[in-house]
């Protein structure tokens, strides 16, 4: 676990990524800019700071880290449905009804995949996603960008050249990018949603996920927002019959939104030896 520099976090997991993060943050006067967390194993844990975590969300009554998470990638859907287009259709069919909760309103960032709202319509990316990558297995020379979607026009896909028209020698990498944010559409100031856009990365046996933040808030979503990201790498590389690789979340503005003393009280040595 290593802090690199200011706004750079390179960890062992996903709880550590969390607090070495947040530290950094909190050390640099509670906000920054163009921050990168790269977490090497992201469905690992350490149990003592998801409790020191969890106790804080409490006392500062914010919702649980496995609700965030649960915006991001819904784990019990996913684990009741027999195929991505099973869950697609399971998702969609109840999306109504999730976007009647509060914090829902605007959506979620799991209906986002799954029904990007396109100038043309609701647009499924996570099943195109998949067979994209299981098509990329299949392919003696794999490309170094096969897929690229624009933010702007999530419709459009291009085609099968890489970004410098080259095909890579040895085992490649192929890019899926998976747009979150829409401009015809999330025109207001404060509009959600805060996470941009997905890019997974297919290298050497594993499956790799680049998330792109305009805003972050540490605390009150930090936390679940790893979370989410990693069960949704865990659940796109299995899919293929990979494994899940690296997580990378970088952030355009980021704040730690609690109080040093907050942080510590719950977290206790690990808070102090970060």
């Amino acid at each position: 676990m290593t802090r690199v520099a200011p706004g750079l976090v390179v960890a062992d997991n996903l709880s550590q990524a969390w607090l070495e993060t947040t530290k950094d943050v909190q050390e640099q006067g509670g906000k920054a800019f163009h921050t990168l967390t790269r977490i090497e194993n992201p469905l690992a844990e350490d149990a003592s700071i998801r409790h020191g975590y969890d106790a804080l969300l409490q006392d500062l009554r914010m919702q649980s880290a496995e609700t965030v998470a649960h915006t991001i990638f819904p784990s019990g859907p996913a684990a009741q449905s027999v195929s991505p287009d099973a869950l697609v259709a399971r998702y969609i069919d109840s999306y109504p009804t999730l976007r009647r909760f509060g914090p829902n309103k605007k959506g979620t960032y799991f209906g986002r995949i799954v029904a990007y709202p396109s100038p043309s319509g609701d647009l499924d990316q996570l099943t195109p996603l998949i067979r994209k990558l299981a098509q990329e297995l299949e392919t003696p020379g794999p490309m170094s960008a096969r897929y690229e979607v624009g933010i702007e026009a999530a419709h459009d896909r291009h085609d099968d050249t890489s970004c410098d028209g080259e095909h890579e020698d040895g085992p490649g990498v192929a890019e899926v990018a998976v747009p979150i944010f829409a401009p015809h559409k999330d025109t207001g100031r404060r509009a959600f949603p805060c996470l941009s856009l997905l890019s997974f990365q297919l290298h050497a046996g594993q499956v790799h996920l680049l998330a792109q933040y305009r805003y972050e808030y540490l605390v009150e979503k930090g936390y679940g927002n790893y979370l989410g990201l990693a069960r949704l790498l865990e659940y796109v590389a299995e899919s293929v019959d990979l494994t899940p690789g690296q997580l990378t979340v970088t952030a355009g503005r980021i704040q730690s939104d609690a109080s040093s003393r907050a942080l510590a009280d719950h977290l206790g040595d690990a808070w102090h030896h970060a």
